[in-house]
């Protein structure tokens, strides 16, 4: 009996000590560290940052579908964009992450853009500016980059509408 006390408190601390070395393998935490947009949204319009670094809730461009976790997406559609339920947006081509869509009103005001104008104050002068018009939305989406940083105004509700971060290929069939 004391043998099998034994192999049973064996069996638990190993489990235990695997258990802890898989989590501490794990991702950096959402929201942390500094190429981590939700908790430094600044890097958006910071140039000196390679976007290849930048993680949206711990999902870095280039990782895999399965980097989104499945409770976290709310739809997903035929261009690929899967739409999380806390405002985060990713869009897939092959199998990977292509674009980190940043819609997340409480990150994008600590941007400072309160007005179509902010944009280039924030971002600098556009590459290009393009006008997209819908029954339901009225956009202006400013490239930048070489179209790997896109800011766009939604000029119904007056607001910074969202960035994407990501494949300048991706660029020109976004929303």
């Amino acid at each position: 009996m004391k043998l099998l006390s034994s192999l049973v408190s064996v069996w638990f601390v190993a489990g235990t000590i695997v258990g802890c070395m898989h989590r501490s393998d794990a991702r950096t935490p959402v929201g942390v560290g500094e190429f981590e947009i939700l908790s430094n949204p600044q890097i958006l319009a910071d140039f000196a940052v390679p976007i290849e670094k930048m993680t949206l809730k711990g999902v870095a461009l280039g990782e895999g579908r399965e980097a989104i976790l499945s409770n976290r997406v709310l739809s997903e559609d035929a261009n690929g964009w899967i739409v999380c339920r806390d405002a985060c947006r990713y869009r897939i081509i092959a199998g990977k992450v292509a674009t980190l869509g940043v819609w997340d009103q409480k990150a994008l005001t600590q941007l400072g853009v309160n007005e179509e104008a902010d944009i280039q104050a924030r971002f600098g002068p556009p590459e290009s500016v393009e006008k997209v018009d819908t029954l339901s939305t009225k956009m202006t989406i400013h490239r930048f980059a070489n179209g790997t940083r896109r800011a766009s105004w939604d000029r119904i509700l007056n607001r910074l509408s969202t960035v994407n971060i990501g494949s300048a290929a991706v660029a020109a069939t976004e929303p």
